[in-house]
């Protein structure tokens, strides 16, 4: 006996293949109209969140700035403007995920995707030397409590040069 692959299947006889062919039955096209409509419920109840937390934010922001605007402990104006910028980032940074969630969206590969990308740019913009950004940040809060920069330099490790010879041979 040899083993033959089995004949197509023909139209003329055979309903069978008629019913093997989902797109025809009615059941999926009232499974795709049920997920179609729970897409939709799902986007409305995000709209409605998105009003929802945007209003939240414009309230939390206002607040804030009504604290930072205390005539009796004043704070800088570009303090201020800094506070509620970052604030305003990182109301949003929470909210943005929990609306993408509702809408159906998998949300922990967007967010390994945008963490990568953040890591890869830090990363990129990193100075050579290690120390390069310790020491204008150690200046800047030692400068507040009195204490000079020059005292914290023999603190960072810096890597040392060697000369081969000196300036007055060249």
């Amino acid at each position: 006996m040899t083993d033959s692959a089995p004949a197509p299947p023909t139209l003329d006889g055979d309903l069978n293949v008629l019913e093997s062919i989902e797109f025809i039955k009615a059941e999926f096209w009232l499974d795709m109209l049920s997920g179609a409509i729970k897409v939709c419920v799902n986007i409305l109840v995000a709209m409605f969140l998105l009003l929802i937390f945007t209003t939240i934010i414009k309230i939390v922001l206002r607040l804030v700035k009504a604290i930072m605007n205390n005539p009796q402990r004043p704070v800088p104006e570009q303090l201020a403007k800094f506070i509620a910028a970052a604030l305003k980032i990182v109301l949003w940074m929470q909210i943005v995920p929990i609306l993408v969630n509702k809408i159906g969206i998998a949300v922990d590969s967007i967010v390994a995707v945008v963490t990568a990308i953040a890591l890869t740019i830090g990363m990129s913009m990193k100075p050579s030397p290690p120390h390069a950004a310790i020491e204008p940040g150690a200046s800047l809060v030692f400068k507040r409590a009195g204490v000079r920069a020059d005292s914290l330099l023999p603190l960072c490790p810096r890597r040392q040069t060697r000369r081969t010879s000196s300036p007055a041979s060249l």
